[in-house]
């Protein structure tokens, strides 16, 4: 099967879901996530000065991520629904969206941060999906 196949074949639920997502599973997933994502950064002395949102869905994570740590954000989805839903979320801010796939991933800068929310990588069925990527992302 193609990448381009896949691709439309993976994204088309999430489209589907666009415009109910935040109030089904976004808002409350949100909130958990953040917590986590606190708690990690404390503990581990987690520092960065750039990042990217991979999956980003209609923009929530990446949103915090620019108001609340200050920093340059890359929001990055497949579905072109969602990021219409993260373009208007993020519309007062200055994160930058793109649509492409994870396992293509091209940024313009470099990031000190990826953060890849719910169960973005789930839903890649192989494991040479990822061996482009094998040695920025060892153990997938």
């Amino acid at each position: 099967m193609s990448l381009s196949a896949l691709t439309v074949r993976i994204s088309r639920p999430y489209s589907r879901l666009a415009s109910t997502y935040d109030a089904a599973l976004g808002i409350q997933g949100f909130f958990r996530i953040r917590s986590g994502f606190e708690y990690l950064v404390r503990r581990y002395g987690v520092r960065f000065a750039s990042a990217a949102d991979v999956g980003c869905g209609t923009g929530i994570f990446a949103r915090y991520l620019r108001c609340c740590w200050g920093v340059p954000v890359f929001a990055v989805d497949r579905s072109a629904e969602m990021l219409c839903r993260a373009k208007r979320a993020l519309r007062d801010t200055d994160v930058h969206v793109f649509r492409q796939d994870v396992r293509c991933l091209h940024l313009p800068n470099p990031v000190d941060l990826v953060t890849a929310n719910f169960d973005m990588v789930n839903h890649y069925s192989a494991r040479q999906t990822y061996e482009p990527h094998s040695e920025a992302f060892p153990g997938i």
